[in-house]
């Protein structure tokens, strides 16, 4: 294989930080905070009387601190994938029993008895987890074979799979591959994320060949890309690109909105695959509501304001020029119109489907929709191949490309 790449896959974005995937909750975090703080407190007090039992207050907080440690890890896991690690919770529960040993023994056995279960739990994962960098292994081998470049997409940012020992960081140290980090549009803040998981990924060893910042709106924003590579130049780290924004990769098909508000299909409408183009709220008198609507909108309208659906229906139907391009329409509050409503729908086309949720919730869901890009996507799929190409510093990608060095 003449040469591979790491990517990490998708962007920083704010919403996905707010969750555990790229952060653990407030509780979670907390906890290993608290855990390596109170860890601290019980190994300075450790130092100080390596030959005397611990006072009940540093025993707590070393044996304790490294139990609420461990206690922080299996939250995050539980919150980000749903299982429990039981390694983990033994070693958490034994760490706490040693607790009466450190107010009766000498402080440095207590200190020893933690070590001791710590690195058992190391090894034991360790050995466990050799399998899965097995089928890593593997699977990369079987990629790379008469390939002459593979680029190997990430799950997220450096971190993402620490939790199973697993990060990006480190698949891209054991695979040999080089990592470029894609980060999503601003001015400070993909700098920062970029220099963050730069800091990740050179702690395990792995280069870090350059960045492509994504997202960016250029129209508003010409002198951005410069912006960029002289900021992330001062951190050692080589713009391979800016790509621009465009609606039509990150706003969802009618199908992806059908499937993330699980509502009822009124009407199909002519192509589920058509991409909204933006979202209205129908909260207002008609001939109001039809002035806001934009073009290719999905208009989120209660079920029980038929005025307001009749007005955005007619409109449809003869084209008008205020409202006529309304995409669909999502009924909420489980208001179910009159027959002779949704007969007008579906003669007139128009996609419409009705949830039980109140509109607030419905538009919060439709905001937080993960848009992919799929197969079937053609038309996505010929803007992403012109964009990178006018975008994408090519040349750049495949010479920071390097010879596979399986670890």
């Amino acid at each position: 294989m003449a040469g591979q790449t790491l990517i990490p896959a998708g962007d920083f974005r704010t919403s996905y930080a707010a969750d555990t995937t790229v952060f653990p909750t407030a509780t979670s975090r907390n906890a290993l905070i608290a855990g390596i703080v109170l860890m601290a407190l019980g190994i300075k007090k450790t130092i100080g009387h390596v030959d005397e039992p611990l006072a009940t207050v540093p025993a707590v907080a070393l044996c304790g601190g490294v139990a609420l440690y461990l206690l922080g890890h299996i939250a995050v896991r539980l919150r980000n994938i749903g299982t429990l690690n039981r390694q983990r919770l033994v070693a958490a529960v034994a760490c706490a029993a040693l607790i009466p040993l450190a107010t009766n023994a000498a402080a440095l056995i207590a200190l020893a008895a933690l070590a001791a279960i710590c690195c058992a739990l190391i090894a034991y994962e360790a050995i466990r987890f050799g399998e899965a960098r097995g089928r890593i292994r593997a699977a990369h081998a079987s990629f790379a074979a008469d390939r002459e470049m593979l680029l190997i997409e990430g799950t997220g940012h450096a971190g993402v799979g620490a939790v199973i020992n697993l990060s990006n960081a480190d698949v891209a140290a054991m695979l040999g591959a080089p990592a470029v980090i894609v980060s999503e549009g601003g001015v400070g803040r993909p700098i920062d994320e970029i220099v963050l998981n730069k800091a990740l990924f050179e702690r395990a060893g792995v280069q870090v060949a350059g960045a492509i910042v994504n997202k960016v709106d250029l129209l508003a924003k010409p002198d951005l890309a410069r912006t960029l590579e002289l900021g992330l130049r001062r951190h050692g780290v080589r713009l391979l690109g800016v790509l621009p924004y465009r609606p039509i990769l990150s706003n969802p098909t009618l199908a992806m909105v059908l499937e993330g508000v699980h509502g009822e299909t009124i009407h199909p409408g002519p192509d589920l695959d058509q991409v909204i183009g933006g979202v209205s709220i129908g909260a207002m008198e008609p001939q109001h509501m039809l002035q806001r609507i934009g073009p290719r909108a999905l208009v989120i309208v209660p079920g029980d304001r038929e005025d307001v659906i009749g007005a955005i229906v007619h409109a449809h139907r003869i084209r008008a020029e205020a409202g006529g391009d309304a995409l669909g329409l999502v009924l909420t509050g489980g208001y179910r119109p009159r027959q002779t409503v949704l007969d007008a729908i579906r003669y007139a086309d128009l996609f419409a489907t009705l949830v039980d949720q109140d509109t607030y919730q419905v538009a919060s869901e439709v905001h937080d929709l993960l848009v992919k890009t799929h197969a079937a996507d053609t038309g996505k799929i010929e803007e992403i191949k012109a964009l990178v190409w006018e975008h994408l510093a090519i040349d750049r990608i495949l010479e920071v490309a390097t010879e596979a060095v399986i670890a």
